[in-house]
């Protein structure tokens, strides 16, 4: 429960901040000069894309942290059984910890302007994890 409320928190902090930096009673079809905003950017100088980022990692920690307080909370109550280990958990942790090393490859590779092993080492990757 804790942990829900820090991160609601932390969310809260970052859209007051970011909100308190709009300047929301401007006029920016008055304005002109060095104080314009730049192509593609926001007020704050960060790129559209960084933010929506940033919005998205927002969305995908909250729900982690909600599922995760969930399943503690669930874990509590009396009629709770543990579920058992798979066998093939750990092909699977192998076949991914492969497919891994096999984009780490392809990157590296690409570097290089190799689009070859590029290819090779992608194909590889997609087999692993498939």
């Amino acid at each position: 429960m804790t942990a829900i409320l820090i991160i609601l928190l932390v969310i809260v902090t970052i859209a007051g901040w970011w909100l308190s930096h709009q300047r929301l009673m401007s006029k920016p079809w008055l304005e002109s000069g060095p104080g314009s905003i730049a192509e593609g950017t926001d007020r704050i100088g960060l790129p559209k894309a960084k933010i929506g980022l940033f919005v998205f990692l927002a969305v995908v920690a909250s729900l982690f942290a909600l599922l995760t307080s969930g399943y503690f909370m669930r874990m509590e109550i009396n009629d709770w059984r543990t579920m058992p280990m798979p066998s093939i958990i750990w092909v699977n942790t192998g076949l991914l910890v492969l497919g891994s090393a096999a984009l780490h490859r392809a990157l590296i590779a690409a570097r290089y302007n190799d689009s070859g092993t590029v290819r090779f080492w992608l194909f590889s990757a997609g087999g692993a994890t498939s």
